[in-house]
């Protein structure tokens, strides 16, 4: 019941402050950090060196960083195998009072897009049949729009995953044919994974996949990245600036840093005109202590990072 209340509370505060109506607990809470992280971060670490003062985000945010973020150059399948802390189960608890494991739904029926939020074929996978689900309860929108980098699958993300041959648990639609070559690029496996489990006719044939390229240098033309979240969104605003009304889909536990990214490029692009919320589904795959952390000290950064460009104007 107070789940419940709390959530229907963060909905109204999302929808009239931030632009982007969302159900998951805060972070940052009147400008101090809420009480669930610090007793985490207490109950793995111990109270001394924890930063004193919940109002100091910079502090909090530079511990997170240090003490939860996943290793450089480390990605979401490449953390997929690394051991739980031997606490795990106690921290779920913690996990869950943070938003990471239980879904969120949409606020209504009718959006002009559906945002999936992009990934290796786990990911995807879940996004997408959340989209399902959600079609199947009667959500609606004129677009449905996947959105990531132009990223190769790593050396874990098999051919196999991709055609759903890997410890499957959300079915193939009946008919489907694997096809006899895929490219093992993040984009490409999304088609193949959208037709393979999408068992309505017309929600099938509406994705459009947006695939946003690396970064180079401006002068040198050297590589210096590749896309990330906020890359993508801000290249969907771009590609679709008509839109005013956008469900972003995620999957525990991302769903709360996805969020929290959107919000940021919403301020930045100064798109007060846009109605966005995101949605993810109940936490269905194993996920490591360090998935859990690691998005919540990704969460924390953005919230620190746009809290900072608001002081400093």
């Amino acid at each position: 019941m107070l789940k419940s209340i709390l959530g229907a509370l963060f909905l109204f505060l999302g929808c009239t402050v931030f632009n982007s109506c969302v159900a998951y607990p805060p972070l940052v809470l009147e400008g101090k950090i809420v009480p669930d992280f610090q007793s985490l971060a207490e109950f793995l670490y111990g109270k001394e060196g924890l930063p004193r003062d919940a109002r100091n985000l910079k502090a909090w945010n530079d511990w997170a960083q240090t003490h939860f973020l996943r290793p450089r150059n480390k990605d979401h399948m490449d953390i997929k195998d690394h051991p739980k802390d031997p606490r795990h189960n106690k921290l779920m608890k913690y996990f869950d009072n943070l938003g990471l494991i239980n879904a969120v739904t949409p606020s209504k029926s009718q959006y002009q897009a559906i945002v999936i939020f992009g990934g290796g074929p786990w990911n995807s996978r879940e996004r997408m049949n959340y989209v399902q689900k959600l079609w199947e309860d009667g959500v609606r929108a004129e677009h449905i729009v996947y959105i990531g980098g132009h990223r190769k699958l790593s050396e874990k993300e098999t051919l196999a995953h991709v055609l759903n041959e890997v410890k499957p648990y959300i079915p193939n639609r009946s008919g489907w044919v694997a096809p006899q070559k895929v490219d093992l690029y993040e984009n490409q496996a999304a088609k193949v994974v959208w037709d393979q489990i999408i068992v309505d006719d017309t929600l099938r044939s509406k994705l459009k996949i947006l695939t946003t390229h690396p970064k180079h240098d401006p002068v040198t033309g050297n590589f210096m990245r590749r896309a990330n979240t906020e890359d993508t969104i801000i290249d969907f605003f771009k590609k679709y600036p008509k839109i005013k009304d956008v469900l972003f889909v995620s999957s525990a536990p991302y769903g709360p840093y996805q969020n929290e990214t959107v919000i940021k490029v919403l301020k930045e692009m100064k798109l007060h005109h846009v109605t966005a919320e995101t949605v993810s589904d109940d936490l269905h795959m194993d996920a490591t202590t360090l998935a859990f952390l690691d998005t919540l000290a990704r969460r924390l950064y953005t919230i620190y990072q746009y809290s900072k460009q608001r002081s400093q104007k």
